[in-house]
């Protein structure tokens, strides 16, 4: 990723594009106040889901160094990285661990000021992937190059390359977000149709044997074929398959590079899907969407690999042993079987009082194929590190799914994911695509309109 210059004078720009992406991406539980838990406490997911994390070779520090460290993030981070405390604690028992916790807004909010004023910011500091290149721009977070390197080519490459500006890499991932399809076998039935992954998978093969599966749904179940906004659409699903692409808002020099074919396909499905009443008009994290996956009033929905936990937890406790998930259809043949959606990293702040401990921490948490399974039993985080792909975790069977190793299927397709450059202009590209996919769905324009305005609006208004 080439630097797209921000200077300090644009933090209040930057704190209005961080309000536009929280309030597009929503949903899943609302996150706790502010609190904090010494690494003696942690809160969280109990440590006992873990094998110990102390076996893995790393390029640590060594265990002698002492201090304390502060790590910003919101609830859900607290809850992954309490569960290897524990262990962290054997290895550097001189290194106490405060966390500072708030919902993901108000992070943000005091990450951006507490980032430019040069104080505040504490010593380890989570940021989402959609999130990070601005800071990175900031020119307020530590080089971690030195620490990725002997782990480069075990993380998911478009991790890696998300994290890196002229060529440093500032942050280390969490999670990755790889996205399949989730289908219920007993709407699939229902039509008609087979219900098993891999019969499934075969149906759903390209996106176009995705529209024809919704019509036979449509016309045999009377079940639309997912849920899908349309005049309260948050661009979110067309990012996901820009992405699938290798195709997004910006080329990798940061220049507008939407009015292409790749996106012009996408606006396409999208409007196939709402013009024949393929799609259900509700917008995602509402008690409507809610609804329609509990109740079966859909037959498919494209997520990421987190959304299995959120249906299983919250969303749709009672449906177990009618879901399955497959790859994402594919655009071309050997096209991407996937794409990402969510994902964040751990980073250091360059005014951080006590680097040397929080170095150690964020190698402990994320170089360690144990303290990545530990992450993922907590609290699903889907690790970033390939190497933990082979552990049995990934290949035992959920009942929830009918017995499908569905963990396995997206470990297998992470390593298609393509990278994208998100800039530090992306909030507000999100913005203005936004508006214009609403008034596709509500046929205030067509497929080639809706390109171009979306070029053209975002030229305008990014200057990129």
């Amino acid at each position: 990723m080439k630097a797209w210059k921000q200077p300090m004078s644009l933090v209040l720009v930057m704190l209005m594009g961080l309000s536009l992406i929280l309030s597009a991406c929503g949903g899943g539980k609302s996150d706790n106040a502010s609190s904090s838990a010494p690494a003696s406490s942690p809160a969280g997911s109990p440590a006992s889901s873990s094998a110990s994390p102390s076996g893995s070779a790393s390029a640590e520090p060594a265990k002698d160094i002492s201090g304390e460290i502060t790590v910003a993030g919101w609830d859900y981070i607290q809850k992954s990285l309490s569960a290897v405390l524990p262990e962290f604690n054997k290895e550097y028992p001189n290194i106490k661990v405060n966390f500072k916790v708030a919902p993901p807004a108000d992070h943000y909010k005091k990450l951006t000021l507490d980032l430019s004023s040069g104080q505040g910011a504490g010593d380890v500091v989570a940021i989402e992937i959609q999130n990070l290149p601005q800071y990175m721009e900031l020119g307020a977070l530590e080089d971690l190059s030195e620490d990725i390197n002997a782990y480069r080519d075990k993380f998911n490459k478009y991790k890696v390359e998300s994290a890196t500006l002229d060529g440093k890499v500032y942050a280390m991932p969490i999670d990755s977000g790889p996205v399949g399809v989730y289908y219920r076998r007993d709407v699939f039935e229902k039509a008609g149709l087979p219900s098993d992954p891999d019969s499934v998978a075969k149906q759903l093969a390209t996106w176009d044997s995705y529209l024809e599966t919704a019509k036979i749904i449509k016309d045999k179940a009377g079940v639309a074929m997912l849920p899908l906004a349309g005049s309260t659409n948050d661009a979110r699903m067309f990012q996901i398959l820009m992405q699938q692409q290798g195709d997004w808002y910006f080329d990798k020099n940061g220049a507008t590079a939407v009015n292409n074919d790749k996106t012009k396909k996408v606006l396409t499905l999208f409007d196939n899907l709402w013009k024949n009443g393929y799609a259900m008009d509700v917008q995602d994290w509402t008690d409507g969407w809610y609804a329609a996956l509990k109740d079966g009033k859909v037959a498919t929905i494209p997520a990421a690999v987190w959304m299995g936990g959120f249906l299983k937890s919250f969303i749709a406790p009672d449906t177990a042993g009618k879901w399955g998930v497959v790859p994402l259809p594919v655009w071309e043949q050997d096209g991407a079987r996937t794409s990402n959606d969510g994902g964040s990293y751990l980073a250091i702040p360059s005014q951080s009082k006590n680097k040397e401990a929080a170095r150690a921490f964020v190698n402990f948490m994320l170089t360690k194929d144990a303290s990545q399974i530990a992450l993922f039993k907590a609290t699903d985080s889907f690790p970033s590190l390939e190497t933990t792909y082979s552990d049995p975790y990934f290949a035992e069977k959920d009942p929830y799914f009918a017995d499908q190793p569905y963990r396995q299927l997206f470990a297998d397709l992470a390593d298609e994911i393509l990278p994208v450059n998100y800039t530090g202009k992306y909030s507000e590209a999100n913005a203005l695509t936004m508006t214009e996919l609403q008034k596709l769905a509500t046929k205030k324009q067509d497929v080639d309109a809706t390109l171009s305005a979306i070029e053209s609006s975002i030229k305008s208004k990014t200057g990129q």
